[in-house]
């Protein structure tokens, strides 16, 4: 590439999914490319020195070809290290990623929608009609700030029945325009804040029928009417599906709450499709696994409230992704070692030879 004075290869082998979202970490220090395992993913480990800018401005991601790879640079970074996550094209075959840097003047080409399978930011204003369909809006303030979270303020519904998701239900619901593929997993940041009694809600992600009814919800709520009561929930189906309103239907699901940390949390959520297998991660534990019965036909942001309470002061939901998932991801089979465009090197990867000018 042309502007820049390094590149660092990384060899993979082939995963079952043509596209696929790597995990990587750039570190400005000296050490050796290794792969760590968490969370049933593989994150690779670049080591660069002071060789890249410490806004990371000038890491770009190419493939053995020099074809430019989409990705994003999560927004936590220090002068130490980066987060990214690049778009690998074609990875249902080996192949060599090439990480770039050492170009003073470059800026970042970070791009959240280019890297994963959707995404979304929640900018202020009304969510996207090319992305997100409306399905039933209700008493409750949908509003949205500008920092990135789906923030459901205020309003009330009348009767005294649970609420998720349901067209004839009163609340606020958007579902995604994105094609699931048969295996992926949705990630988001959940958080609920109430500093008052006698406020309720609830609200988080779902995956539904084309009927809307729920297969898996989670999400976080508060069910105290009289003391704030925070917990982080999971619905999903065990029999034959009804929708999820009132107790006398709750035999047709499995319910799980936990207890929140605090009145107002963030935590991360995960919910994870693999063919008919379904896994729920919150803050980082497992808490479900099951076999889902129905096929997904949507993916849906759901709020509600109970009764004719209040709604709380906010339900969160931030950071909404979908990435593609492998029960086999790539698996990094040699890292470096680092290169200078123009030169000649004879880099071993595995068993075969290639030659790098």
């Amino acid at each position: 590439m042309q502007g820049y004075t390094y590149f660092f290869p990384i060899a993979y082998s082939a995963t079952d999914q043509v596209t696929y979202q790597q995990d990587m970490v750039i570190h400005r220090s000296e050490g050796e490319g290794h792969q760590e395992e968490r969370s049933g993913l593989k994150i690779w480990h670049v080591y660069v020195g002071n060789r890249c800018k410490s806004d990371y401005g000038d890491i770009r991601f190419t493939n053995a070809s020099g074809n430019a790879l989409a990705y994003y640079l999560w927004p936590d970074y220090d002068a130490e290290s980066a987060r990214f996550c690049v778009r690998l094209e074609g990875a249902d075959a080996a192949g060599v990623l090439q990480v770039w840097y050492g170009n003073p003047t470059a800026t970042t080409t970070s791009d959240k929608a280019a890297t994963f399978l959707f995404s979304e930011e929640f900018p202020t204003g009304a969510l996207n009609t090319d992305r997100w369909t409306e399905d039933a809006v209700g008493s409750i303030t949908d509003t949205r700030t500008g920092d990135g979270m789906n923030k459901i303020t205020g309003g009330t519904v009348s009767g005294s029945s649970y609420w998720i998701y349901d067209t004839s239900d009163t609340g606020n619901q958007h579902h995604a325009k994105v094609a699931l593929p048969a295996s992926y997993t949705i990630e988001w940041e959940n958080s609920l804040s109430n500093t008052a009694a006698n406020m309720m809600g609830q609200g988080g992600v779902a995956l539904l029928t084309s009927a809307n009814k729920i297969i898996v919800y989670a999400g976080h709520g508060d069910w105290n009417g009289t003391a704030f009561n925070s917990v982080r929930e999971i619905v999903h189906e065990t029999g034959s599906l009804a929708r999820y309103n009132g107790y006398t239907q709750r035999s047709s699901f499995t319910y799980t709450t936990q207890k929140a940390a605090a009145n107002s949390e963030t935590v991360p959520y995960r919910i994870r499709v693999h063919d008919n297998n379904v896994a729920v991660t919150i803050n980082n534990e497992l808490a479900v696994t099951f076999t889902k019965a129905t096929a997904v036909a949507k993916m849906a942001i759901v709020v509600g409230t109970y009764g004719s309470y209040p709604f709380v002061d906010h339900i969160g939901i931030s950071n909404l992704r979908v990435r593609a998932y492998s029960a086999t991801p790539p698996a990094a089979t040699a890292f470096g070692p680092e290169q200078v465009p123009g030169t000649l090197h004879h880099v071993v990867f595995g068993s075969a030879n290639m030659m790098v000018i």
